[in-house]
């Protein structure tokens, strides 16, 4: 009894420490965040996170245990065998796991969840997203922690396996009520209340209590948590509270300005990948590489203070097309029942003698885009296949120059009006551009920046050319981003939390624009462009409830977003920042306070509640 308690227990030390190495070596990793921490900080890491990571040793220690116990009446040699194979799955696993994480952390700034399993129905796309990754690195750094790990876990594992003895009931009953217990450090304790991500949640900096999760825990949670849940997790108040709330921050008044000579004109709305300030000079940004976004400022009306509802593109796409608010946990483009449902731009337009379209150099089935675009009624929807394979890059698709001269050839055919979307992609991971438009590609933001610099002439053709199109005159052309990004790396130690990083340009511009040279500062986001839009054209948005016209004067000036189990609230006084795991405000500017915070809570528990009803 003993011995295989002994074993038992080494088999714990054994997770526990390779946790506590793989902690360090995330930190490692993400030098530039953990150079930020004072030590202190950096043991709290390891103290706080134990708890996590004593589970994860429990929960894989738990069929090894049973296995043990087993070895009382089935051959020690077999049970051997056994203990191998699930100790090098496990190891496996959990080794993949802490290696894909060191480089989701670093693009999304949240431990690995979920998310990644979205997006394996288009293999194709999910390695193209990789291709800014250091694979060789990772594969490398993989290869010699499992090798070190395998070797240790034989060494001080299966090697004392032939020298058990003891058999019988009672040496069976104890061996196995010892692997029962597990069930109490899995829990995180005898108390109440399960271990969860709070528990190990310890300081006000975000990337602190990110660094204490155990990934392999975060990451199976996730996978339970992400199943359609039926209860609203984020449910803070009545629900007669919450409504009233509600319609007073959407309320607008009843002036509206009127920005457009005509009622309908035709209009393209153009999605660029994760454009974002920092590569606009006037926006405080890097200066010469985005020349013709802000030249065309002074030919439009830009909207400095305007904001991504979530940080993917499905999620930015649902909230500029149907004006619903992107979720915290997942996507509702995951869910087509869901997505037939909501309310879109194009069929509304199509009600009023609008021809659609949609535009994208890369494979629609990406994230499920497909079939929510299908169930808008898009008509045509021009992806990766509609174009000729000379025209595409290594990775994604079509570049952009070649969409966007697709989306102009099919307006001099069109019939007026229209509405086309052209969603971009070069400027994605990994960054692969035609030409020269840049330096060379040295590091990762220099790609990033180079690609940027290609887009942006790609949109200086396209403008360049819709000028001298008859239709030009009764146009306009809405440019705004999808999402933001971490790069360019200008703001040390901004978090992917903070709310500038959901911050986005958002452009109008065209023949039918009557202002000119205009920057409206008025606070706003994705989900109040269909309302602002259908105003304009004098079109019902009352199903819009998610968003405001934002030229109905007096109107309340606000924007929400989500991140990974987190939202943000922007107001006039200042922006509050969330963390639902940490149950705690990470990020706050201005004189936000208690008011804004319950106002975010009030926008989650409803665009939450209201994505389960659907």
């Amino acid at each position: 009894m003993r011995e295989r308690l002994s074993l038992l227990l080494r088999y714990l030390g054994f997770w526990l420490a390779l946790f506590l190495a793989a902690k360090a070596v995330f930190l490692c990793y993400q030098y530039r965040e953990s150079a930020r921490l004072a030590w202190g900080t950096i043991a709290g890491v390891f103290w706080h996170g134990f708890p996590m990571d004593l589970s994860s040793a429990s929960y894989l220690t738990v069929v090894p245990g049973l296995l043990i116990a087993l070895s009382t009446f089935v051959q020690p040699r077999l049970v051997r065998t056994l203990l191998a194979v699930v100790t090098t799955v496990e190891v496996m696993v959990v080794l993949l796991l802490v290696t894909i994480d060191l480089e989701t952390f670093r693009a999304w700034g949240v431990r690995l969840d979920s998310t990644p399993l979205v997006y394996m129905q288009t293999p194709r796309e999910m390695w193209a997203s990789a291709g800014a990754s250091p694979l060789l690195l990772l594969f490398t750094l993989l290869s010699v922690l499992t090798a070190c790990s395998l070797l240790i876990a034989r060494r001080f594992l299966l090697t004392p396996m032939e020298r058990l003895t003891g058999h019988g009931a009672g040496t069976f009953i104890g061996s196995f009520a010892v692997t029962l217990l597990l069930i109490i450090p899995i829990r995180g304790g005898v108390q109440q209340i399960p271990l969860n991500q709070s528990t190990v949640y310890f300081s006000t900096v975000r990337f602190a209590n990110q660094a204490a999760l155990n990934v392999g825990w975060n990451f199976f949670n996730s996978i339970d948590r992400q199943a359609q849940p039926r209860t609203n997790p984020y449910r803070a108040y009545p629900s007669d509270q919450v409504g009233p709330m509600i319609r007073r921050v959407f309320a607008g008044g009843s002036e509206r300005v009127r920005l457009l000579r005509s009622e309908r004109p035709n209009i393209f709305l153009i999605i660029w990948e994760s454009f974002n300030p920092k590569v606009v000079t006037n926006q405080g940004g890097l200066p010469a590489i985005t020349p013709t976004f802000e030249s065309a400022i002074h030919e439009g009306v830009l909207f400095d203070h305007f904001y991504a509802s979530g940080d993917r593109t499905e999620k930015g796409l649902v909230a500029i097309l149907s004006g619903f608010p992107a979720q915290p946990r997942g996507s509702i483009t995951e869910f087509p029942s869901k997505t037939e449902q909501l309310p879109f731009l194009s069929r509304d337009l199509a009600r009023h003698g609008y021809a659609t379209a949609f535009y994208y150099g890369g494979e629609l089935e990406f994230a499920n885009l497909g079939t929510y675009l299908v169930n808008g009624g898009f008509a045509p929807l021009v992806g990766k296949q509609e174009f000729r394979r000379e025209d595409w890059n290594s990775k994604w698709g079509a570049h952009d120059h070649v969409v966007f001269r697709r989306a102009l050839d099919d307006a001099a055919r069109e019939r007026l009006p229209w509405f086309k979307v052209v969603l971009t992609l070069s400027s994605h991971e990994p960054f692969e551009v035609p030409g020269d438009p840049g330096p060379p590609a040295k590091n990762e933001q220099t790609r990033f920046l180079n690609a940027m610099r290609y887009t942006d002439r790609s949109l200086g053709a396209f403008l360049a050319e819709a000028r001298r199109a008859p239709w030009w005159n009764n146009t306009l052309i809405v440019i705004l981003a999808d999402h933001g990004h971490r790069l360019p790396d200008i703001h040390p130690g901004e978090q992917a939390s903070d709310a500038e990083r959901f911050r986005i340009p958002m452009l109008w511009l065209g023949g039918a624009l009557i202002p000119r040279d205009t920057v409206v500062h008025d606070i706003g986001g994705q989900t109040d462009l269909p309302p602002t839009l259908l105003g304009q054209l004098g079109i019902s948005n009352v199903a819009y409830a998610w968003g405001r016209d934002l030229f109905r004067r007096p109107a309340s000036h606000i924007a929400f977003f989500t991140f990974h189990d987190g939202f943000g609230f922007i107001g006039d006084r200042g922006s509050i920042v969330y963390d639902n795991a940490g149950n705690q405000v990470v990020s706050q500017t201005g004189t936000a306070d208690t008011l804004e915070l319950r106002l975010g809570k009030s926008l989650q528990q409803s665009a939450f509640q209201a994505y389960l009803d659907k």
